[in-house]
């Protein structure tokens, strides 16, 4: 029974580290002042956009499934400039840092989201 249970731990053990996730990011929206002070929004602004990030193949899916029009950044934890993208509708790669940070600009508004190695979802 003991030689069963160390088999099943070492399989599982073996296994786990080479299975891929893919996490969605949540992206946190906010419109852009034009020099005059911003008005209080009481609730959140919604996108339709969706991120994803992949740990098998170290990349992250901006997709929107609108006409919205948007460029999207990448950066690593020490906010060097991973990837870049002029459209919103893109597969981007990373390296392989602990931290990004995806920043989605647009025209008036921005979106923010952060992605974390050891927790995926920050």
């Amino acid at each position: 029974m003991i030689k069963k249970l160390y088999v099943l731990s070492l399989v599982i053990g073996c296994i786990a580290p080479c299975m891929a996730e893919k996490v969605k990011i949540d992206i946190k929206a906010q419109t852009k002042s034009q020099g005059q002070q911003q008005p209080i929004l009481r609730a959140p602004m919604n996108l339709p956009i969706e991120v994803v990030y992949d740990s098998d193949t170290m990349t992250i899916e901006v997709s929107c499934a609108t006409d919205l029009e948007g460029e999207v950044y990448v950066y690593d934890a020490s906010e060097v400039l991973e990837d870049y993208s002029p459209c919103l509708n893109t597969i981007l790669s990373v390296t392989n840092s602990d931290y990004h940070t995806i920043v989605i600009e647009g025209d008036g508004w921005s979106g923010y989201g952060y992605c974390n190695k050891d927790y995926y979802v920050y």
